[in-house]
């Protein structure tokens, strides 16, 4: 099986999905995760992913802490 990489939403780092995550979502979405898919295909798939990689909460929200604002003027 080709291996899936995606950038993970709290460092943006490359990561691969395991596996058995790729056959999930692939089954539940009804899409082929390794053909060249519309931008909305990818984004059901990115998301089905990071769900069943755990990040997000019990709420249904991505488990990422606001980045700090940095004020340019005092």
């Amino acid at each position: 099986m080709i291996p899936i990489t995606i950038e993970e939403p709290i460092t943006w780092n490359k990561i691969e999905v395991p596996p058995a995550i790729v056959r999930y979502c692939a089954d539940w979405t009804k899409e082929n995760p390794y053909i060249n898919n519309t931008a909305y295909v990818e984004l059901k798939l990115l998301d089905c992913y990071w769900f069943k990689m755990g990040y997000y909460n019990d709420e249904g929200h991505l488990k990422i802490n606001p980045i700090p604002v940095i004020p340019f003027y005092k």
